[in-house]
């Protein structure tokens, strides 16, 4: 609502009595201001005064300027009325303003506020006329750009008159000039006789029901030719009670051309796809009866793979195991023969014992590459490991290939046995000097590594321990195959094939691997990866490696002198040895060749302890410990096995059982078994 007022306080009342009724006000300082103001007003409030001496042809032309929906309000406030008779003046203020009230003073504040809130009232009635008409505008340039763009032909037909009217898209569809007549009987006309009784029943129902009226004829042209239309509609009644039908009409033919052509390609199609799909069935048949010729040959060469590899292993064994069995034979033969000679003997045995040994060390590689040996895990330093064997290396080395450690002080403590991770250095680089027969460089490396998502480990932190030579390299078919146990690329006599296969085996079994990097001509690195430790704690625990194999002490007569031992083992030469260890240690001795009679046994006999073997037929040594602790309570057992674990038969031991690990010596079992008699 603007306000223009310019005598007096006249403004400013008007303003405040038109707030105090809820109503916007804005006062204007002169004329050219309120007219500025009019396209964003609701209506305008005005003094006669403010009018009389003023130039009105700038308001003038805006009121002319008006749309012709807009009629904009104007409320004058006078002295003398609105009436001709005594205010002429409002006359001529009424043929510029055009809707003007005129409202004379004084007057009560509640009859400006009533005669403002007309007018406002007056002018949202004129937007909402201007948004209507400009819907209705809007919506008839949207029908009319759709049907245009559906090629869309409007009608209308009075079905009291018979008056038909077409627009010229309409005309077009039943072959028809824009300036052609076109009335209802011509539409009849240009029907083809076999469908125009079926189209003036669907008129007839619409125009009786009410109803829509949907239909597809053909048509027949001036040229004579034939086409098709659909025509939609429906019937209404006007605001006269007259009966009419309107819809629009669309040429067809285009259309009903392309589903007949659609047809006869589908079923070329279909006829395709039927020969496609029967050649396709054939040519699964074939790749099915090849995919299974191709698995049948697949699993003839794995089982010759693995026939390869287990003839590999067992003739390795059989060489290596034959070699020792002759030490032995040799030495126990010459025994015999210089049985009166105990210098010769104790020679001879001696000789005898290392050749045992070193099938032991064998059985110790083979369980390592399986990993089945027992290990001992523990956090260790392997930077200070590495670094506490560098003259062992240089040793190994020999003069012509130089020794460079690099050792990251911070990798911290990893996951391993320290005596099998020794070994396996040592393993490393003598296999890097092999492979340098001509001299060279070989380097030690610990360091960190963080390995992200593998198929052969966890997400983590690793220490990496590295042996890199610069030697000849490995072809990639070498390095697909050098973890497997007795292959070698060495001469006859120059190396069994176990070395980096026990690499592999004490690598996996501490957690982690080992992989191979080698080019051709580049040299090779071996790295081994093991789970890192990282806490403080943990290193406070780091064993610290055993570079020596100490021997045991002299054998001494038993600390329990006269107890009864029973022995337990199903393999008569075995149990004979445990016998005659046991009768030279002191002790009593009774035996059994099984779990059931070694029980039996028990209950008769009440020993003192029991050595029992942990893998016999029927009952394992594991199952006649519970059945003896059962049955004596605190007994000492010993168990006795050749396997690294009892997880291995898939029975667990009892808790705390000690257990001697075959081969194993007579210190070990004097020792073990005293300790075992002390415990109880």
């Amino acid at each position: 609502m603007l306000v223009l007022a310019p005598g007096g306080r006249d403004a400013a009342v008007a303003a405040a009595i038109l707030r105090e009724a809820g109503i916007v006000a804005t006062v204007c300082r002169d004329l050219p201001a309120l007219v500025r103001g009019l396209d964003q007003a609701g209506a305008a409030v005005l003094t006669e005064e403010a009018l009389a001496r003023a130039d009105l042809r700038d308001l003038a032309g805006w009121t002319l300027a008006q749309p012709p929906w807009s009629d904009f309000p104007f409320v004058v406030l006078t002295r003398r009325g609105g009436g001709s008779e005594r205010n002429p003046e409002a006359t001529r203020l009424a043929g510029v303003l055009g809707n003007v009230a005129f409202l004379e003073r004084p007057f009560h504040p509640t009859i400006l506020a009533s005669a403002v809130r007309s007018a406002l009232a007056a002018r949202r009635r004129q937007h909402q006329a201007r948004d209507a008409l400009a819907a209705e505008t809007t919506a008839a340039e949207r029908l009319r750009f759709a049907l245009r763009a559906g090629r869309l032909g409007s009608w209308e037909f009075d079905g009291r008159t018979g008056e038909f009217r077409a627009s010229e898209a309409c005309k077009a569809v039943f072959g028809r000039a824009p300036g052609d007549c076109f009335g209802y009987p011509d539409l009849l006309a240009a029907i083809h006789p076999d469908d125009l009784e079926r189209m003036q029943d669907a008129v007839a129902t619409a125009l009786s029901e009410g109803g829509d009226y949907d239909i597809e004829y053909r048509t027949v042209w001036p040229d004579g030719s034939a086409h098709w239309a659909e025509v939609r509609g429906r019937a209404f009644r006007d605001e006269t009670g007259r009966i009419l039908m309107a819809g629009v009409s669309l040429d067809t033919t285009a259309r009903r051309a392309a589903e007949a052509e659609l047809r006869r390609h589908r079923g070329q199609l279909e006829e395709q796809v039927a020969e496609r799909t029967r050649e396709l069935e054939a040519a699964n048949r074939r790749l099915r009866a090849a995919a299974e010729e191709r698995d049948q040959v697949e699993a003839a060469l794995l089982q010759a793979q693995k026939m390869e590899a287990v003839g590999q292993l067992t003739g390795g064994l059989a060489h290596d195991f034959n070699n020792l069995l002759q030490a032995v034979l040799a030495s126990l033969d010459l025994i015999h023969r210089r049985a009166a000679d105990p210098a010769q003997v104790e020679k001879l045995a001696a000789a005898g014992g290392e050749a045992a040994r070193r099938g032991a060390r064998l059985t110790a590689q083979l369980l390592a590459f399986s990993r089945k040996q027992k290990m001992d895990l523990t956090p260790v330093a392997a930077g200070e490991l590495v670094e506490g064997m560098r003259d062992l290396l240089a040793r190994s080395l020999g003069p012509g290939v130089a020794l460079r450690l690099e050792v990251d002080r911070g990798a911290g403590l990893a996951l391993a046995d320290a005596t099998q991770l020794e070994l396996a250095v040592l393993n490393l680089a003598i296999n890097a000097r092999d492979a340098m027969p001509g001299g060279g460089t070989l380097t030690v490396a610990v360091r960190v590594v963080e390995l992200g998502l593998a198929a052969d480990l966890p997400v983590g932190r690793y220490v990496a321990v590295s042996v890199s030579d610069t030697g000849d390299g490995m072809a990639p078919e070498v390095v697909a195959r050098a973890f497997e146990p007795f292959f070698t690329t060495k001469g006859v006599g120059k190396g069994t094939g176990l070395g980096l296969s026990q690499v592999y085996g004490i690598a996996r079994q501490s957690g982690g691997t080992a992989r191979i990097e080698s080019v051709p001509g580049h040299g090779t690195t071996v790295r081994i990866l093991l789970p890192a430790v990282g806490s403080e704690a943990a290193r406070t625990l780091a064993r610290q490696p055993e570079n020596a194999m100490t021997g045991g002490s002299p054998v001494t007569a038993a600390t329990s002198a006269g107890a009864l031992v029973l022995v337990v083992d199903d393999d008569p030469d075995v149990r004979r040895a445990l016998v005659g260890w046991l009768d030279a240690l002191g002790y009593r001795v009774a035996e059994a060749a099984d779990g059931r009679a070694g029980l039996a046994a028990l209950e008769r006999l009440a020993p003192d302890a029991m050595l029992v073997d942990f893998a016999m037929p029927g009952l394992t040594g594991a199952e006649v410990a519970v059945a003896a602790r059962r049955l004596r309570p605190g007994l000492p057992i010993v168990l006795a096995t050749g396997y690294a674990a009892a997880a291995e038969l898939g029975v667990d031991a009892p808790a705390g059982l000690p257990m001697l690990r075959k081969p194993f010596r007579i210190q070990e079992l004097a020792e073990v078994l005293a300790q075992a008699l002390t415990r109880s």
